[in-house]
């Protein structure tokens, strides 16, 4: 019973101890109830590496129960519903309508967050149906974490792992213009995408405002080129492309691309306020 942490460090023991136990998961916020109580990875940082040692070992059972999100706050609540829309946005453009129709935002009511889990869970179902260990479609659920990682890491963890998400996906957009991925629709589509981040954010504003303005956008950076998903020659991020979906991406590890990826933190920063 518990969330992310807590996951993590069950999953992985679970795994483990006397070749693998059979286990049950209760979890308590509404990011593991809309993300990670399927899938089973297990993930864990080692020596300022994020998710560096894990595995993938999914409870026997898992048992929700919503009463639990009375006792999280705006930035649980938030945090959770950053993940939602991530997945039903990576499912595609349908998925991702069907979602916003339940205008989720915080405060969140009992029967909009049975909707949220459901939707979410049911969009990654497909995802871990199609690729369980994580080599080609699931990936796309990685979205707004390549950039966002970075900036959890950079605050020393004063942003929530669920708003660097939603940071890490508005960073993707800009990125994804800088380099010319999107079509017209899919920049649309992630506009809308940004505005609902926006919005889903906006209790959180002058945190989020305060945390930015004591990071040094080079040790982002720095944080950035050590994560994991990337190659040895290549930075890989998932992105937005054409026509409201995502895309696996890479780039070269070059100075132009450093330059280009730092101006896309600036510009999404700028662009919603959250530097001046």
């Amino acid at each position: 019973m518990g969330g992310g942490i807590i996951q993590d460090i069950a999953t992985f023991v679970n795994s483990i101890y006397m070749r693998g136990l059979s286990w049950t998961y209760f979890p308590s916020t509404l990011l593991s109830m809309t993300d990670s109580c399927i899938g089973g990875k297990s993930s864990i940082n080692v020596r300022g590496y994020k998710n560096l040692v894990g595995n993938i070992y999914p409870p026997h059972e898992v048992f929700i129960d919503m009463s639990f999100c009375k006792t999280l706050g705006a930035n649980e609540i938030i945090g959770g519903l950053v993940e939602a829309v991530k997945i039903c946005y990576a499912r595609g453009p349908e998925n991702f309508d069907q979602y916003l129709k339940l205008n989720p935002f915080f405060p969140l009511t009992p029967a909009t967050g049975v909707q949220v889990v459901f939707a979410a869970l049911l969009a990654k179902k497909w995802f871990i149906e199609i690729d369980e260990f994580d080599q080609s479609e699931r990936l796309l659920l990685n979205y707004g974490h390549t950039f966002g990682h970075a900036l959890e890491a950079s605050s020393d963890f004063a942003i929530s792992h669920g708003v660097a998400v939603a940071l890490g996906m508005m960073v993707a957009t800009e990125y994804s213009n800088l380099i010319g991925k999107m079509d017209e629709v899919g920049k649309v589509s992630s506009a809308r995408l940004d505005n609902y981040l926006v919005q889903l954010l906006s209790p959180l504003e002058e945190e989020i405002k305060d945390a930015l303005s004591k990071i040094n956008l080079k040790v982002v950076l720095s944080k950035f080129e050590g994560d994991k998903k990337h190659l040895q020659q290549e930075y890989r991020m998932v992105l937005p492309s054409t026509d409201g979906f995502l895309k696996l991406c890479s780039c070269p590890k070059n100075d132009h691309s450093k330059r280009l990826i730092e101006k896309a933190y600036q510009q999404a920063f700028l662009a919603h306020g959250y530097l001046s």
